[in-house]
């Protein structure tokens, strides 16, 4: 049993003597089924939780970027020659003679076809981005509209029911003296007076 020991003198809680009723309370607690864990002694090191699974994950996903961000743009540089030579329509001894200033060149041709293509990216995510907030000052104009009628709605449902309060309060019922004076019966005789 967990908590504090009995007192001296007295049973544990949930016993009885053989024969007696089970006194009230929790009845005696079931051992576990397994053992308790271990307490822990603190945080575990740097390179075990580096080599657990989202560590050594995500390590592994960086490296493999990076090495295949350089190979797309090293095979991007070695491939580029070989294409302008295809465009320029010149044969495959020229193909397999391209100086180091070819090569440059041509590596700023991919660069600036690159940049051409980043370009048009950007011009079709500024028309997109336009046109949404083309579309978001709209529903806020239309907003606005609903806004305003409801609000001059209001208004003129408020107006309404002051001017009828005000009508209704300047109203004067008048009595007869016929019914003045039954009244008068009735309370001067007692009736209806409990």
């Amino acid at each position: 049993p967990a908590g504090y020991p009995p007192p001296a003198g007295y049973p544990p809680p949930g016993y009885a003597p053989p024969g007696y009723p089970m006194p009230p309370g929790p009845g005696p607690m079931m051992p576990p089924l397994w053992p308790a864990p271990a307490p822990s002694r603190g945080a575990a090191p740097w390179w075990a939780l580096m080599f657990g699974g989202l560590g050594l994950g995500s390590a592994l996903a960086l490296l493999w970027n990076l090495l295949m961000r350089r190979r797309a743009q090293q095979r991007a540089l070695d491939s580029a020659p070989m294409m302008q030579a295809a465009l320029n329509g010149s044969d495959a001894q020229g193909q397999g003679a391209v100086t180091a200033a070819g090569g440059r060149a041509s590596a700023n041709a991919s660069s600036v076809a690159r940049l051409e293509e980043l370009a048009t990216h950007m011009r079709r995510h500024v028309e997109e981005t336009r046109e949404a907030t083309a579309s978001l000052r709209r529903t806020m104009e239309q907003q606005q509209r609903q806004y305003q009628a409801a609000v001059s709605d209001f208004q003129r449902k408020l107006e309404e029911v002051q001017r009828k309060k005000a009508t209704t309060a300047t109203t004067r019922i008048e009595i007869s003296a016929e019914s003045l004076q039954v009244l008068r019966s009735l309370t001067a005789s007692g009736v209806g007076v409990a």
